[in-house]
């Protein structure tokens, strides 16, 4: 049976002075946030990205990693830096733009040094900072350290809290590794066995099932039963490299539909071809494959979620899955696009 793949649009490109490749973006449904130049965060509105993005201004060295909270109204965005670890109110942010005032975040931390990864817990009380080895987990309210977490053998590249049971925090590392703890009995739950000869690049929790995605730099996509009692074994091995190439062969192969044709008398290798922008996007695409590494990780689960009920506040999801927002959709194609993977 010949594989079939969905229709992948491109929808918007948002030119930045810097390599998104090294740094942690952030989406959740509603806002973008990345790094508009090395020390300025820029809030996109998803229902306006032509319009400037909200501007704040803070650090003074190159921010490493943004992220945004799981709640709505008030929304938290989280930005890092070697100088500061900074919370922004992006309503607050807003309304004082408008009114001309100074934009003020809440300054958490202080000389931390380079910060891999963000990450916040179900309610946005609790923030994870993924620090070379380390994850350090600062209480928001009180601006103080919460749990200090160590254990891995190279540096941690991501962690994310799991929404199942609040106090759960998995992390992964270049180790090869990944481990899950419990910070309400300041316990390590688990820890796996080296897994990869190649390093954890990404990570994902699915907030229906207890499982979670791992995204390596080789491609591989492999997800975990995290069920207590289950073990902790592997539920599916994914080669996602492979499948992308194999789609954007596809693609290529495919015949080309133009808005007008073209009659040549030339010879056939002087005659001009005639590109759409979405073919001129795709090649663009094919040659900025970062060699199949799994760079991004989302679950999408838009119906199940609809089915638990969930609301537009403290939901336990994060805002980027919130099923009420029509053009998560685009969000997920245009990210597929540009060679971010994502797996429904």
């Amino acid at each position: 049976m010949s594989e079939t793949y969905p229709p992948v649009f491109h929808v918007k490109s948002l030119k930045t002075n810097f390599s998104s490749s090294l740094v942690q973006l952030s989406c959740n449904g509603v806002y973008i946030a990345a790094p508009v130049t090395k020390a300025v965060v820029g809030v996109w509105s998803l229902q306006a990205l032509d319009s400037k993005p909200l501007e704040l201004l803070a650090h003074k060295r190159a921010v490493s990693s943004v992220c945004f909270g799981k709640c709505h109204n008030p929304t938290s965005l989280c930005s890092a830096a070697d100088d500061y670890v900074i919370i922004w109110n992006v309503e607050k942010a807003r309304s004082q733009h408008e009114n001309g005032q100074q934009i003020r975040g809440q300054i958490i931390g202080q000389r931390l040094g380079y910060i891999q990864y963000i990450c916040f817990n179900y309610d946005d009380s609790l923030v994870a900072l993924c620090i070379d080895r380390d994850v350090h987990v600062y209480n928001v309210k009180s601006q103080e350290l919460h749990t200090l977490l160590e254990g891995h053998t190279a540096p941690v590249t991501c962690a994310e809290f799991c929404d199942h049971h609040g106090n759960t925090i998995v992390t992964a590392s270049e180790d090869r590794t990944f481990k899950i703890w419990d910070l309400s009995s300041s316990i390590l739950i688990y820890q796996s066995s080296i897994i990869s000869a190649h390093p954890f690049l990404s990570l994902s929790v699915d907030a229906v099932q207890d499982c979670i995605a791992l995204g390596s730099a080789d491609g591989q996509l492999r997800v975990y039963d995290i069920r207590d009692g289950s073990g902790y074994k592997l539920l599916h091995q994914l080669d996602v490299d492979k499948m992308i190439q194999r789609y954007l062969e596809k693609r290529k192969e495919e015949p080309k539909v133009i808005g007008s044709s073209v009659i040549s008398s030339r010879p056939s290798w002087q005659a001009q071809t005639q590109q759409t922008e979405e073919d001129q996007v795709d090649e663009a695409s094919m040659d900025s494959v970062p060699g199949g590494a799994v760079l991004s990780l989302w679950y999408h689960q838009g119906e199940a979620l609809k089915n638990r009920g969930t609301n537009n506040n403290a939901s336990g999801v994060g805002g980027f899955l919130r099923p009420d927002e029509k053009h998560i959709e685009y969000v997920f194609l245009s990210v597929l696009y540009n060679s971010v993977i994502v797996i429904k």
